[in-house]
């Protein structure tokens, strides 16, 4: 018999996969619109996740839905994707 622990390890990895797709769509629509590699991509994600207070599947979700890359501050070292979309900032802002 399975412990608690070993059960919800299970559910979390479960949860884990349905949710990879996802993400992994949004990240290539990501790529392809500021001509980025997957790294780079999934950080803009994160970032865009950490900066709204929104789960990252939720912000894949909606980019999946919409096609529409959300617009958030971004440090300089991502400057180049839009030069007007993407404000001069520190880069730990």
């Amino acid at each position: 018999m399975s412990s608690p622990h070993e059960c919800e390890e299970v559910i979390q990895l479960r949860r884990a996969l349905a949710t990879r797709g996802r993400v992994g769509t949004a990240v290539g629509i990501v790529m392809e619109r500021f001509g980025l590699d997957e790294d780079v991509a999934l950080s803009y994600l994160q970032r865009a996740s950490q900066h709204t207070n929104r789960k990252l599947v939720v912000i894949a979700d909606e980019i999946r839905q919409s096609r529409v890359v959300p617009t958030i501050p971004v440090p300089r070292r991502f400057a180049h994707l839009d030069p007007d979309a993407a404000p001069d900032l520190p880069d730990d802002a």
